[in-house]
């Protein structure tokens, strides 16, 4: 499995081109537009986007994780009568926070544990691979980022992941003093 894993990480990205300074707030904006394009009901969505959040990797990789993770909150609101889904991207020190919170069902404590693992999934046979998030974990983490996925306070998933933001100098990103 995990040579499966990682032909398909392989396919789904070219590594071997050098990443770029790109704009996190225009990969999420993106991202959440294509896939609320397709959707087939009408989803409440709450933005709080800064712009900009200028990052160093690859743009389409992680508009791959940024559209998997809003196809992912869709599906955990199928059965919910009004959905809503909150986005936020932020700039957090020297980090840049993007976090998409549904008002589905939530994460049961016996899924928490696995939710990373390649070929898990929650979905009907047909419906999931089980490779979204194993793929997006692999990606973030390859851009320098991290993950954290928990349950919200009023209900629903908050899934969230951090990734450095880019410094010029190639020092660490400080914000600007404020005056």
């Amino acid at each position: 499995m995990r040579d499966i894993v990682a032909d398909l990480r392989r396919f789904s990205s070219d590594r071997r081109s050098a990443g770029a300074v790109f704009d996190m707030a225009g990969v999420v904006r993106t991202g959440l537009e294509w896939v609320l394009a397709s959707a087939d009901r009408i989803v409440e969505t709450r933005m709080d986007v800064e712009e900009p959040l200028e990052v160093e990797g690859h743009a389409g990789r992680m508009q791959q994780v940024v559209m998997n993770l809003v196809q992912n909150a869709l599906d955990a609101m199928e059965d919910v009568p009004h959905p809503v889904m909150c986005v936020t991207a932020k700039r957090d020190g020297v980090r840049v926070r993007v976090q998409i919170a549904d008002n589905g069902s939530g994460i049961p404590p016996d899924v928490a544990g696995h939710i990373f693992d390649p070929f898990f999934t929650t979905k009907p046979v047909g419906k999931g691979t089980g490779l979204g998030l194993a793929i997006c974990y692999g990606t973030v983490s390859d851009h320098g980022g991290q993950f954290t996925v928990r349950n919200g306070a009023q209900g629903g998933a908050v899934v969230a992941f951090d990734l450095p933001a880019f410094a010029p100098d190639g020092g660490p990103a400080v914000l600007p003093e404020e005056g």
